[in-house]
Order: C-alpha cells, then structure tokens, then sequence
C-alpha cells in the first residue's frame, strides 16, 4: 500500500478535486478490484511524516495493500489486549458530542492507542470524511496548515499519478486556501500531535465546528493545562503498562539472569527507565538476554538515566539509544549494515529471505550466502526484523524510521547523501555531491541529470525508480573514478551513455526493468571488474559478444526480447556462457514469442553445463529431453533452482495473479510446467522441488513423488478432475503443502474424490478455488479434518456451486446434529457465486475468524445460520443490498464494510 494512505479510506474528499474511478473492465476479479480500492480509498488517514513517500508499483498496488493490512493486524497481535479499555474509551468520545477532545498520556503510548483506534475501528467509518493527524509540536501556524493542505494533495496524487507535482513555495498560498475551502464542506478528524502551546482553530482554518458538521479535534498532549487552553469538552488520559506487567514481559524475555541476586536490582532501574513503552522493554530485554556481566547491565541503566535526564519528551530518539544499544550487542560490524540495507529497502515491499541474503552477498556486505541465514537469525532475535509468510522479511516501521532519519544521519554525516523517496525533482547541490561516498537517490521524480559531476570519492550511486529519468548525459560518469555500485533499474533510458564504459572499478551494475533499453553495446566488456549484470526486464534483443570479456561476472541476470523480424539468429552467441568461469548465479529470461531459443537452447545448456561454480540457475526448457539430458532429471548439485519446461503461453489477461506468481518464484527450488507430455523422466527430480507451477498441464502427475512441495499452483488444467483421486486410501500425499491455489481447472468437481487419509493437505494454510465452471462442492464434511491449519479460504468465480462443504453422512444419520471446526481459519472469500446457497448444511465452528469478504453472491442469505464465530470478527465486506437481506445479528452491523 502506498504511503499516502497508509490505514484506510472511506469517503470521498472531495467532488471538485477527484475524479470518479473507471469501472470499464472485464475481467471479474478487476471488476472486484475496483469496487474494493473505491471503497477504501474513500477515507483517508494521512501521516503528517509526508516527506518519506514511496509510490510503489502500479503491478502489485494490491499486493502490498493486502500485505500491508497484514503487517498491521500482526503488529495489533503483538501489541498487549489491555490496550483494547483505553481504545474503547477512545472510540467512546469520538462517538459522543464533543467537538474538542484531548486525550493525555506520555508520547509513545498515546499515539499507540489513538493509531491501534484508527486501524481497527469501523465506527469511525460513519463519523469523518478524512481524518488529517499533522504535527503540532511548533507554533507555527502556517507550518500546520501546510501539512493539512500536503495531505489533502497525496489523494490527489494517487488519483492523477505524476501530473501533479508537490507543494513548492510559491504555490503555498493557493494549495492552503483551496485546501481550507475543502475542509469547509467535510466531516474532518483533525489530530494535533505534540501540541506545546495552544493553537487558535479558528486561525488555523478550522470554522465548522459549530455549523452541524459534525467535524472534531483531537488535541494529544501531555499537559491538561494546553487541553484546559483550547476549549476541549472532554479528555480521557491513556495509561501503558503497569509496573507489574512490564516486569513480567521483561523478566521473560531476559531470561533467568533477570533474577539473579547481583542483577536483579539493577534490571528493575533499568526498567524503569523504559517507561511503559512495550518496543522499547522487548527491544532492551532482547539485548541482554542471558546477559550475565553486570557490567553491561550498568551500562545501559547509565545510558537510559542520561536520556531521562534530558528535559527534551522525544520518544524517537529515546529508541534510538536503545537501538544503539542493541546494534552494539550485536557487535559485528556487518550486521549492522545489513540492517541498514532492510531499512533503505522500500518500505512498501516485502523482502524474500532468499532474496536479501543473494542481494547482501551481491553487495559485498557478507562472505557467503549461507553467512547471511546466520546475520538474519540474530537480527530477528534482537527483534529488530521478523519474518512474514515463512518466507518475507519485514522491518517495525517505526525501527525503519528511526534507522533512516536519526542512526544513520548521525553516523553518517555527509559522507551518505541519502534522499530516497522525498518525490524530489531537483538533484541536491553539487557540492553535496562532491563530498559523498554514497548516493541514494532512488524512488523520486528527477527527469534531469548534472553533465559532468566531480564525485571523486564517490562509490556508490543509486538512481533507481527514477521513472522520469530519459538522458544520461555522455559524460555524467567522468569524474567517478571510484565508482562500484550502480543503480539505473527501473529508469526510462533508452541508451547507454559513453562515460559509463569508462568506469573500470565498476563491480555491479543492475539495469533491471529499464523497459526501453533495446541495445548492450559491446563496450561492456571493458568494465572487466564487473561481478554482478542485471539486465532482467529490459528489452535487449542480443546479448553482445563483448560480454565474454567479463571473466570475473558472479551474477548475470539477462532478458531477451523477442526478435522483431522473427528471426532464427542466436540472440545469445556461442561461447560466450561458457566463458563466463567465475559465474554461481545465472537468470536467462526467454520472451514468450522467441523462437530462436527452441533452435539453440540446446547450444547454450551444454554451455551452462560447463560453469563447475554455478550455484543458483533460472532457465527455461523448450522441450523435457532437453531438461532430462542435461541434468538427469535431477540438478541437485544446484543450490537453488527456477526451472520452467515448455513454452511459455502468452495471454491477454493474467491468469494467476502476480503476486501468487512473485510467492512462486520465492521459492529455492521451483518447477514450472507448460503443456507438457510425458513427464516420467522427472521422477528423480519431483522429490526435491519446493514449489510447483503446473501451466496448462493436462497429464497426470504422480503426487506421492512431492514429499517436500510447499507451494502448489494448478492453472489451465482442463483435463483435472480432482485433486487427489487414490484406489489406495493409505497413502499420504501432499503432506507438506502449505499454499494450494487452482485457477481455470473447467472440469474440477472436488478436491477429493474418494476418502483419503488424514494427514493429506493436512498443512495448508490457503487455498484458492478460482474459476472453475463445474466445481459443485469444496469438500465433503468429514474431509474438514484434512484442512486443520487452514487460516485463508478463497473461492471465486465458480458459478455453479451451490454450497462449499456438503452433508456426506446417510439418511438415517442426517438428523443428528454433526459439527466440524476450521480452529485457525482467519480470513473467508467468496466472490462471484451467484448459486451459491450455503456455507454448508453442517455446523461449522470457526473460532480465528477475522475477515469475511462476499460480493455477488446474491442467494447466500443464511451466513450466520450454520457458522459460529467469536469475538475475534474484524470486518465483512459485502454490498449493502446483500447485507440487509441477510438479516444479521445486530451486533454485526459494526464491522460490516460496504463495497458496492
């Protein structure tokens, strides 16, 4: 999700400003897509932090949207359930009739509740039109009213993309009124953060409310003298931890040590100085875990009572010096820069375990790769990262921030010129430049480049996402002697400029996604330190011969496009793989129309054949002899593998959705199967694959050869009946499949046709049903047991199916009451069932239910007759014409969420 709207939307913020959204589509999950995004991105909470922006990708918009609400309910589940009091109390004077509200407490734990309000409310959902929190730590007026009107333009930009650019100076006056004019007309929830003095809100613009609007302020302070100053009508003051409980958290994570009779005293002192924020004592106790030295024991406690000491309340910087702390703990210095990597990372992805270990190996932070797993072990034990999904590292946001925005620039002074995601459109100052060791430029709008920078110290620049950059002037890299590192992906260049080949230090140069770079110039071969090439996602018809020159390469990831004049010509010339004899990772990307590759493809395998260090290999197969003669069916003495065998089938719209396809190819070991015939010469192989990709495959596949498949995905497989479909009822199959999603099967009747044993499909966690015009049940009821893990359950487009989970039992035994349990079944939904009657004719018992989404399914009018639920329901979507014929319990109407 974008950073401009990082909670969620409800209304739209105004008629003048926006304009509606296209609904013209005709794909049915777009369709649903939009009804969704229009819904959410109605109401608007905007971070006054606006200067930090990121606008993600426009592939995998929802993607991250999904990824980011999970972060936050997981960081909710991390948060402690006694907070869940002082956020009733909360929501309670919102609610009532009081215009003016104050809510007092210390800075982390008042923002923590209000925030934990925000995200989980749906009653705030009627109240307000936008809800606005700025910083009002000054008293500068026209400071705050910038900050509303910044806000108020980050929808806009969302709504327009690039045509607006954002507030300079000049414009200050005109963004302000029109702004305020807007606010007007709104239900507004503004929020003062930090506030010091007290602030005129009739100055400040704020007229409306007194005129029926229904508008409020929400004054966050700790001085009830500033709420008694500014009129407040009520204020309720917000509580963290208790002493007891603190002791608790802490003594637990601490361990043992924690009583000891020579450390105990002073691990009380020490948490006291923590205050009642829960970051910061998991963050401490973390640190001095089993710590037996009473002497570091000391030394923290001095450092805590020296912050405390200080008459400044800045909780961030208070987590700073714990930080610090923590990052000393860790003592090697490498760990500390892998951290900083995870921190200027886009805070808006997720990383792939995989992925961040090649890239901190790539980037020389780390020996070896399997020296990363050790690094990222200890960085999840000092709380500082954790892992998402199994396979997904994210960084607590409010770590990254204080990483970007006061480690690093303290330590770093102007040696690191970090301006990364700022949406800048003019450079910073060449004399910055000068001085720098490292530029971080990546994810602005800069369309212009200086002609010939003097950098001499320069050694690393990115410029990635600059996606209005076009020229690089020919003599940009003059004066860049020392340059190792550089950054251009995902840029608009259409050519590479002439200083370029003349950086001979130059070790990594990635130019992935450069979508309009059509031509490698064979000058690339004078850069013969070169160790890492990533040409993935460019346009690139030929690989040059030149190439063969880059004898130390470590890492060439290629794309070839496809040849415009259907030509038959090698796009990769012979020997130049073979030459490549210091190479452990390679990527060659085939475009789905080449059809040069099914003629020399064998050419180049025997080459990649030759290379004794490869470690890590994507490569596509035109045929499965191919696959079966080169490696015996079985690559095992490579690391990790993305092997696809047949050709690629291109089509007008994306079957699977990308980021199903992005988890895929997450994977270590993954095998993608296009059309393919006979596939016995795989049976060596099958057992070791970790992910598996069956692409409009229509022959049958021995599933008891999959012992460690992990990630299941079945599309265009007309001939799949079912999923398992056993004479032998004894056999386990699939028992370590985690992720099982079927799209376009249009003869799939069931997962299971016969009774199997207990333990198949026994660990998987979701399961996607999309797209299958005969699917008449998911499962009978007595098979429920195989999806004890289950947590997400997806079935869309399947316009047949009358009911999900079917009554199996005999006549004489349907009388009796039978009921099943899905114990971790978390998130439900249904789209696009118009048959759809029931859930199931049996009680279901679904105790972790979180999420409910339904949308046209117009005869499913019992949803709450045969499922109990529990306390844990967050939110159910649907359309309001559906929900009132449902006839709910009214204790529901407050999570309900309209889409339509």
């Amino acid at each position: 999700m974008s950073r401009e709207a990082k909670t969620f939307k409800l209304f739209e913020v105004s008629e003048h400003l926006l304009e509606p959204e296209s609904s013209s589509s005709t794909s049915k999950d777009v369709k649903l897509g939009l009804k969704e995004k229009k819904e959410e991105e109605n109401w608007v909470i905007y971070d006054a932090d606006f200067s930090s922006l990121n606008d993600g990708e426009a592939h995998s918009d929802r993607q991250f949207e999904e990824e980011e609400e999970e972060e936050e309910e997981e960081e909710e589940e991390e948060e402690d359930d006694d907070d869940d009091d002082d956020v009733r109390r909360v929501l309670n004077i919102l609610d009532a009739k009081h215009n003016v509200v104050g809510i007092l407490g210390r800075v982390g734990v008042r923002k923590m509740i209000v925030n934990k309000a925000l995200r989980t409310s749906s009653v705030l959902r009627k109240l307000f039109d936008v809800v606005i929190w700025i910083d009002a730590s000054s008293e500068d007026v026209r400071n705050m009213q910038i900050q509303m009107a910044q806000q108020l333009l980050l929808l806009v930009r969302e709504k327009f993309g690039q045509q607006l650019l954002p507030i300079v100076p000049e414009d200050y006056e005109c963004r302000i009124n029109d702004s305020l004019r807007l606010l007007e007309t709104k239900k507004l929830l503004l929020i003062l953060d930090g506030i010091s003095h007290p602030v005129n809100l009739v100055e400040l613009g704020i007229t409306n409310l007194t005129a029926g609007i229904h508008s409020k302020v929400m004054v966050l302070t700790s001085s009830e003298d500033i709420c008694q100053k500014m009129g407040v009508n009520t204020q309720i003051t917000v509580e963290g931890l208790s002493s007891e409980e603190s002791w608790m958290l802490f003594s637990k994570k601490v361990g043992r040590v924690a009583v000891d009779h020579n450390i105990e005293s002073t691990a009380k002192l020490l948490l006291g100085k923590c205050g009642d924020y829960s970051l910061i004592i998991d963050l401490m106790a973390r640190a001095l875990k089993e710590v037996e030295d009473i002497d570091i024991w000391i030394d923290a406690l001095y450092r805590l009572e020296t912050l405390a000491a200080s008459p400044v309340e800045d909780v961030e910087y208070f987590i700073s010096v714990v930080i610090n702390f923590c990052l000393e703990r860790l003592e090697e210095k490498c760990k500390k820069v892998c951290l900083k990597y995870c921190a200027l990372h886009r805070k808006t992805e997720q990383i792939g375990i995989d992925s961040l270990t090649k890239r901190w190996f790539m980037l020389g932070f780390i020996d070896d790769v399997s020296q990363g797993q050790e690094i990222l072990n200890d960085l999840m034990d000092a709380g500082l990262l954790k892992v998402t999904g199994g396979q997904f590292v994210r960084m607590h946001p409010l770590i990254r921030r204080i990483i970007v925005k006061i480690i690093l620039p303290l330590e770093e002074s102007k040696l690191f010129l970090m301006k990364g995601g700022l949406g800048l459109i003019e450079l910073p100052a060449l004399e910055e430049w000068e001085e720098a060791k490292e530029i971080n430029l990546v994810d602005n709008e800069i369309s212009l480049l200086p002609n010939c920078p003097n950098c001499p110290i320069l050694f690393k620049l990115f410029l990635r996402g600059n996606k209005k950059l076009r020229v690089i002037p020919s003599a940009f890299f003059q004066y860049m002697p020392c340059l190792c590192v550089l950054n251009l992906s995902r840029t608009q260049i259409r050519v590479l400029p002439e200083s370029i080949f003349k950086l001979i230090t130059l070790q990594q140069l990635y130019l992935n996604s450069c979508e309009y770079l059509k031509e490698l110039p064979d000058k690339v071969g004078q850069l013969r330190n070169l160790e890492i090439l990533d040409l993935e996602g460019t346009k690139i018809l030929q690989v040059p011969r030149g190439l063969e020159c880059l004898t130390k390469l470590k890492i060439l990831e290629v794309s070839i496009y496809s040849d415009s004049h259907g030509g038959r010509n090698a796009q990769i010339p012979y020997g130049v793989i073979r030459s490549l004899i210091q190479l452990e990772e390679l990527n060659i990307n085939i475009h789905p129309q080449n059809i040069w590759w099914k003629d020399h493809a064998i050419h180049i395998v025997r080459e990649v054949l030759d290379l004794s260090r490869l470690r890590n290999l994507k490569l596509c197969f035109p045929e499965l002899s191919l696959l079966t003669g080169a490696f015996g069916g079985h690559p095992l003495h490579l690391k990790n593998f993305h092997l696809i065998v047949g050709c690629h089938i291109k089509s007008v719209f994306r079957a699977v959705p990308s980021d199903v396809e992005l988890e895929f190819e997450s994977y270590s070991r993954c095998l993608r199967l296009v059309n393919c015939q006979d596939i016995s010469g795989l049976t060596s192989l099958l057992p070791h694959i970790t992910a598996l990709y069956l692409d409009h495959h229509n022959h049958p596949i021995e599933t008891s050869h999959l012992k460690q498949l992990k990630f299941f995905i079945i599309n265009g497989c007309n001939m799949l009946h079912t999923v398992i479909d056993r004479e032998d009822t004894t056999r386990i199959v699939l028992p370590s499949v985690e992720n099982l999603g079927i799209y376009h099967a249009h003869n799939l009747r069931s997962i299971f046709q016969r009774v199997v044993p207990e333990k198949c499909l026994i660990n998987v966690k979701s399961l996607t049903l999309c797209s299958c015009p005969k699917l008449i049940e998911m499962c009978k009821g007595h098979l429920l047991r195989s999806f004890h893990n289950l947590e997400v359950l997806t079935v869309e487009d399947c316009p047949i199916i009358e009911i999900l989970v079917a009554d199996d039992r005999p006549p004489w035994l349907s009388t009796r009451e039978t009921s099943y349990t899905l114990q971790k079944l978390r998130k439900l939904c249904l789209h696009y069932l118009p048959n759809l009657v029931d859930i199931s004719n049996l009680t279901l018992h679904l105790p972790q239910l979180e999420h409910i989404s339904i949308y046209n399914c117009p005869n499913l009018k019992h949803l709450f007759a045969q499922i109990n639920t529990t306390k844990y329901l967050r939110q159910i979507k649907g359309e309001t014409d559906w929900w009132k014929a449902l006839k709910p319990q009214s204790c529901m109407d407050n999570v309900f969420v309209a889409i339509d």
